[in-house]
């Protein structure tokens, strides 16, 4: 029984990273999260009046290699998930910049530069 419980949680965890894919679109003023697994998912429209900003989180770590992720904060207070397993820090801060762009928001450098 305990052996069965297992595999699945194995089974489900190796889908999961296989499979799992994030997409973010911006595209006339509106931005498109789609979240899938294995091509089946859900596509999450938001105004891009609504949304905050785009930062760079502090994933999982093995051993001495961290990995980052995205969220993306919006005006009421959410914090959604965007991206994860980033290996890269600068590559990270670089994805947000880029969106953080396109929304017509400045960049955490820009920010303090000023």
């Amino acid at each position: 029984m305990i052996f069965g419980l297992i595999s699945v949680v194995l089974i489900y965890s190796i889908l999961n990273v296989w499979g799992r894919s994030r997409r973010v679109t911006i595209r006339n003023r509106t931005l498109q999260l789609r979240s899938s697994l294995f091509g089946m998912g859900q596509t999450r429209e938001l105004l891009a009046a609504d949304c905050d900003r785009f930062e760079r989180v502090a994933g999982m770590t093995s051993g001495n290699k961290s990995y980052y992720g995205v969220v993306l904060y919006t005006l009421d207070g959410k914090k959604i998930k965007v991206g994860s397993g980033i290996p890269d820090r600068s590559l990270a801060e670089k994805l947000c910049q880029e969106l953080n762009a396109a929304l017509g928001r400045p960049s955490d450098r820009e920010e303090t530069a000023e």
